[in-house]
């Protein structure tokens, strides 16, 4: 159960996300493209248990998965979904690129 303060956090949470798909800046998506970079978050940089006390739904909950940075090589946290997206990626023979937020923001600094 949430508490007054993480509920309304997770409201507004919801509602940046809300408002960011309806805007266009962020898109969904029903399958993830074999080529697609995947940004995710390193473990050691948040704690998953935290994350996912907001998430209603089973599939954006996100854990461990032994996968790794392409960059720093540090294990990440894929959502259920997402790993399962990457799994049958995988099956099919597309392997995609992993990269931690970390080193995503150390490239775009570099350009």
């Amino acid at each position: 159960m949430l508490t007054p303060e993480e509920k309304a956090a997770k409201d507004k949470v919801m509602d940046i996300l809300a408002e960011s798909v309806l805007s266009g800046k962020v898109k969904t998506a029903k399958h993830l493209d074999p080529d697609a970079i995947i940004t995710c978050v390193a473990l050691e940089d948040d704690d998953y248990r935290e994350i996912n006390k907001y998430w209603d739904i089973e599939d954006n909950k996100s854990f461990p998965r032994d996968l790794f940075c392409s960059e720093c090589q540090r294990q990440v946290m894929l959502s259920n979904w997402l790993f399962r997206e990457y799994e049958a990626n995988k099956a099919a023979g597309h392997t995609n690129k992993i990269i931690c937020g970390k080193c995503l923001n150390e490239k775009i600094k570099k350009h």
